[in-house]
C-alpha cells in the first residue's frame, strides 16, 4: 500500500521533471538507472523511458547521448514488453 503510493508520487515527480529538463537529457539520466543493481530501479527507469518514447517518439532516444535502446533490451523482466513497444514505435515512424 505504501509502496504503491510512493510509486505514484515518483511518477508524478517524473512528470514534473520532464518540464524542467529537455527530454534527451532526461533520457540520459534515466539510462543510468538501467545500470542499477536494484531490479526495481531498473524496471522503473525502463517504464519511465518507455513513457517518454511513447509520448515523444523514438527520435528522443536518438538524440540522447547514452543510447537507451541497448540498455532497455538488457532489462530482463521487461525484455519482451520493451522490445515489442519499441518495435511498434519504430514501425510507426
Amino acid at each position: 500500500m505504501i509502496q504503491d503510493r510512493i510509486r505514484q508520487l515518483h511518477r508524478e515527480l517524473m512528470k514534473q521533471v520532464r518540464g524542467l529538463y529537455n527530454t534527451p537529457r532526461l533520457v540520459d539520466l534515466l539510462v543510468q538507472g538501467l545500470a542499477s543493481k536494484n531490479n526495481r530501479t531498473r524496471v522503473e527507469a525502463a517504464e519511465a523511458i518507455g513513457e517518454i518514447v511513447q509520448d515523444e517518439g523514438v527520435h528522443v532516444a536518438d538524440k540522447a547521448r547514452h543510447k537507451p535502446l541497448p540498455a532497455l533490451a538488457q532489462v530482463r523482466p521487461l525484455r519482451g514488453k520493451c522490445n515489442l513497444n519499441l518495435k511498434q514505435q519504430l514501425e510507426l515512424q
